[in-house]
């Protein structure tokens, strides 16, 4: 068997760039750029709509950064909780986290709908984003214990 390579000695010891800094940053300020990519996608998403885009090439940017923004708050969203909350409540937490989650995501694409359906969606996807703006803005108060 032929001797490993630096890079091969690398690739199975060494942390990938994204582990580099998520340690470097910390998890809760990724997440919070996560919800910044976010609200990004409701602002593309509103503006595509107002502006009647239908190039296929904008339209993979916005499905990109959307893409960016759920992989980042999936990923993060428990690990963040699991860093603020105490041990013996992790359970009860994570219990929270998903019913809150799950409860905002209803109503949120509830009204989304709504709004879209009775006015436009420009003002749907508008009134999105200013909500996830205030979350975001919510979110920089936090302080890990």
């Amino acid at each position: 068997m032929a001797p490993m390579t630096t890079v091969g000695k690398c690739r199975s010891r060494c942390p990938t760039r994204s582990a580099l800094w998520r340690i470097a940053v910390g998890h809760l300020p990724m997440l919070v750029g996560g919800y910044v990519l976010g609200t990004l996608t409701a602002v593309l998403t509103a503006l595509a709509f107002w502006l009647s885009v239908d190039s296929v090439p904008l339209l993979a940017v916005i499905f990109f950064v959307a893409g960016l923004y759920v992989t980042v708050e999936e990923a993060l969203e428990s690990t963040v909780t699991a860093e603020m909350v105490q041990a013996d409540t992790l359970m009860i937490s994570y219990g929270a986290l998903g019913t809150v989650n799950g409860t905002a995501k209803f109503v949120s694409s509830a009204t989304v709908g709504l709004v879209w359906t009775a006015v436009s969606p420009t003002l749907g996807f508008g009134l999105a984003a200013l909500l996830m703006a205030a979350g975001t803005l919510a979110m920089l108060r936090v302080r890990n214990a």
